[in-house]
């Protein structure tokens, strides 16, 4: 018994550590992001569209701060000419009449922006469902040249993701959210980036795998798409 408890505890310790190396390369990726990606000198501006993943919402149904700077980051985008359009993807799980791409839209709308030039996807619930449907939307509509709007710890994983949906060419913006948030919502975020990276690892084999198998992009969207995300931090 006294094998199996040291068996554990030293699995335990192994998977504390791996986390904890995890935590610092999400830090990490976010300092770099936030120097190579900054809006005014992000390569590969400019584009037909940015895609602005969502923040997140607040108890009153309203966009949470770092949804809101996205939203900033882009709308500087769009005045400054560095995209033409912005795809505003994200939608609320506890709120059937609702989607956070809708809120997002209506915030760019009271910053001014034009609104022919802003467009929804409100049915994404996680980066790769975002990244999967407003590439889809974007080719529907022709637009090639294509952005990624997102906080800076979370660019890395977007654009990984892009990468693995056929798209390593998207531009990345980094927005700057977080650094201006709650020690306790950064601590938090930046601990749930850390555990959606495993998890993303495991949807991106799965979607090598049956490519390998096979199967087409739509077919293997129906499977890997669809799977949750990281769970919502506390």
């Amino acid at each position: 018994m006294s094998r199996l408890a040291r068996l554990i505890r030293r699995i335990l310790w192994i998977g504390a550590a791996l986390f904890a190396l995890l935590v610092g390369a999400v830090l990490w990726a976010e300092q770099r992001a936030l120097s190579r990606h900054a809006p005014g000198h992000a390569p590969g501006l400019p584009v037909d569209a940015a895609i602005v993943l969502g923040g997140g919402m607040d108890f009153d149904r309203q966009l949470n701060g770092l949804g809101r700077q996205r939203v900033r980051t882009a709308v500087t985008l769009l005045r400054a000419g560095a995209a033409r359009h912005l795809i505003f993807t994200g939608d609320v799980v506890d709120y059937p009449d609702l989607s956070e791409a809708q809120l997002m839209h209506d915030f760019a709308l009271s910053l001014g922006a034009d609104p022919a030039r802003l467009h929804v996807e409100p049915k994404a619930r996680t980066t790769l469902q975002n990244l999967h449907l407003s590439f889809a939307l974007a080719r529907s509509q022709g637009w090639r040249r294509l952005a990624i709007v997102t906080d800076a710890f979370h660019l890395t994983r977007a654009g990984a993701l892009a990468a693995l949906l056929g798209r390593p060419d998207v531009a990345l913006v980094a927005s700057d959210g977080l650094i201006h948030d709650r020690l306790s919502t950064r601590i938090a975020l930046v601990l749930r980036e850390a555990l959606a990276w495993p998890l993303n690892a495991l949807k991106a084999a799965g979607w090598v795998l049956l490519g390998w198998l096979g199967w087409s992009e739509q077919d293997r969207a129906a499977v890997i798409v669809s799977l949750p995300g990281a769970p919502p931090p506390a």
